[in-house]
């Protein structure tokens, strides 16, 4: 497993969800950019899911 990403317990992941999460672990492991890239994705996707709703939130208090 990458340095970059830690492990989540999952329950019954399928094939595919399991292919790409290797895919995209090999990813991290081979290129260096991979680290400044994830600190941009990790700003726009956040880690956990309570700052994903607060950004919902704040998002459309500005459309509002």
């Amino acid at each position: 497993m990458s340095s970059l990403t830690t492990p989540t317990p999952t329950k019954g992941s399928s094939p595919v969800e399991k292919a790409l999460g290797d895919a995209a672990d090999n990813a991290d492991q081979r290129y260096h950019l991979a680290k400044g890239l994830r600190h941009q994705l990790n700003k726009v996707f956040p880690t956990h899911w309570s700052f994903l709703l607060g950004e919902i939130a704040l998002y459309s208090f500005i459309i509002l």
